[in-house]
């Protein structure tokens, strides 16, 4: 990503006597990188869900132990992972970030919601 921007700035000023706008360049880099980094941590967080049962791929759903300790380390997932993505931004992206947040917190949601109807099904048969 960066040589093609070098190769853009220098293709920019040999071609056209001027030296383009990097500013939208850098912009237009950082906003890729974020959603980059973002889907990366979205990947991460449905790998520590599939890890902890919570998509219903084991029998168990609760391969951590107790309902009431889930929650707490997946929060601590979540948290880990958008400290992780504010590490790697170039420049601060607002909306990436509040995307991110948003998603991550659906998944944590969605994974106890899943847990919780298995619990209850194991109990009801």
């Amino acid at each position: 990503m960066y040589a093609t921007l070098c190769g853009h700035l220098a293709r920019g000023v040999s071609e056209g006597g001027s030296v383009p706008v990097v500013r939208d360049a850098w912009c237009l880099m950082s906003e890729v990188r974020a959603w980059e980094t973002a889907a990366r941590a979205r990947g991460a967080m449905d790998e520590a869900l599939r890890a902890d049962g919570a998509d219903g791929a084991d029998g168990a759903g609760s391969a951590g132990g107790a309902l009431g300790a889930w929650l707490p380390r997946m929060q601590a997932t979540a948290r880990a992972l958008v400290a992780g993505f504010d590490r790697e931004q170039l420049q601060e992206e607002p909306d990436a970030r509040a995307a991110l947040v948003a998603d991550l917190a659906e998944r944590v949601q969605g994974g106890l919601a899943a847990l919780r109807a298995r619990r209850a099904a194991r109990v009801a048969a």
